[in-house]
């Protein structure tokens, strides 16, 4: 920890989650979302080199820590032997010890589980099947909607809360004050570092909505300048595209199910008569694709005040949504549903968002269940990216 000094125990929130090169992303959401409703991320990490045993440190730090969140991700089998990480259901069952314990006294526990989308959690860790755990898509912005959704319903949470909207918009920066760090340390990242990174990115919240500016003119209406206006105007341009983008991807969420949920071999099994992918697939049509890529559209109205290089990010996401969902109905006409990698259409348009050698790897890789994750996940990336730009005036 910075300066060895414990935080409060009612700011600290233990983040128990995947530390692997593949999740990093998703677990500095975890970081940046927490840091920024005003609480302190703790993590084993903090104590990394002590000589205590690590089993020891992660009880001692869930213990001084008032609130705590586990994403179950890595608990399914993986690799050639087909191996489970119980890590995480570990402390999980640490934290539900510690809340059964405390309750009542003055040191409370709370805990949040995470799920991704299509895990069957139930079969893993049965007893957890009452307490409806919050599901993400193993995105950055699904992890920043759910932790966000709950940090604002505890006690201790920063008020005003800030929205996860503009969580989201500083994860660009997070990203790059924490390579700029690791850069200095020489590649040699510490849980102070992220800590660090975090507290210069979050947004700023110390100013509630409706304040007057120390600018504004006392007993009457706000005279705004010119320049207020197009930056108002950008703003709200912005927003209404990010709601765009999270609306296209969760009506055309069950191609984007389909093809995560199922090998390229096993396609054309959902054609049969029953089953629930049958009734997936059934509830993929003209209609239903049409209606939202129409809807998607009407973001062209705040083209002018995005920039091309925004609108385009959004073209190319929206026509790759689409054009997943086009081949689950072509599919069905035709009575085999063709690998969404091999489709020349979804080639084109990625390689306008992607380079070559990185588009030709994630094509390569049918094994790969979460590749439209990760695409959908780089080019959110890239418009949160854009979208900072644009709110800071460059």
């Amino acid at each position: 920890m910075i300066g060895r000094l414990p935080p409060a125990y009612e700011k600290s929130v233990f983040i128990n989650c995947p530390f692997d090169s593949e999740y990093r992303d998703l677990m500095l959401a975890h970081v940046l979302s927490v840091s920024a409703h005003g609480f302190v991320p703790r993590s084993a990490r903090e104590t990394q080199g002590d000589a205590e045993p690590r089993f020891s440190r992660i009880l001692a730090t869930i213990a001084a820590s008032k609130y705590s969140i586990h994403d179950l991700s890595r608990s399914t089998g993986e690799g050639g032997e087909n191996l489970a990480r119980f890590n995480m259901p570990l402390e999980l069952g640490m934290a539900a010890a510690f809340r059964f314990e405390r309750e009542g006294s003055d040191r409370p526990h709370r805990w949040l589980a995470l799920v991704p989308e299509g895990y069957a959690y139930q079969r893993f860790v049965s007893d957890l099947a009452g307490f409806d755990p919050a599901r993400h898509d193993s995105s950055v912005p699904s992890i920043i909607r759910e932790v966000s959704a709950w940090l604002r319903t505890l006690d201790d949470v920063l008020d005003p809360a800030p929205s996860a909207l503009s969580i989201l918009q500083s994860f660009p920066s997070f990203r790059d004050e924490l390579a700029s760090l690791r850069t200095e340390a020489l590649e040699k990242e510490t849980w102070a570092d992220v800590l660090v990174a975090a507290s210069k990115s979050i947004p700023n919240t110390l100013r509630a909505k409706g304040a007057v500016a120390p600018d504004q003119p006392k007993g009457g209406a706000e005279v705004s300048k010119p320049s207020d206006l197009i930056v108002g105007k950008r703003a709200s341009a912005t927003e209404r595209l990010w709601s765009a983008v999270l609306q296209l991807k969760e009506e055309l969420s069950l191609a984007v199910f389909f093809f995560t949920i199922l090998m390229p071999s096993e396609y054309d099994s959902a054609l049969g008569d029953d089953g629930k992918m049958h009734d997936v697939v059934s509830s993929i049509t003209d209609e239903r694709v049409g209606a939202a890529m129409n809807r998607a559209s009407q973001v062209e109205q705040d083209r002018l005040y995005l920039g091309e290089q925004l609108w385009s990010l959004f073209f190319i996401y929206r026509a790759f949504l689409g054009r997943v969902a086009t081949l689950i109905i072509m599919g069905k006409r035709r009575g085999h549903i063709e690998s969404w990698r091999s489709d020349g259409g979804v080639g084109q348009i990625l390689s306008a968002a992607f380079k070559q050698e990185d588009l030709e790897r994630i094509l390569a890789r049918d094994n790969d269940p979460h590749a439209i994750d990760r695409i959908l996940g780089h080019l959110q990336s890239m418009m949160l990216k854009e979208i900072e730009r644009i709110s800071s005036g460059g």
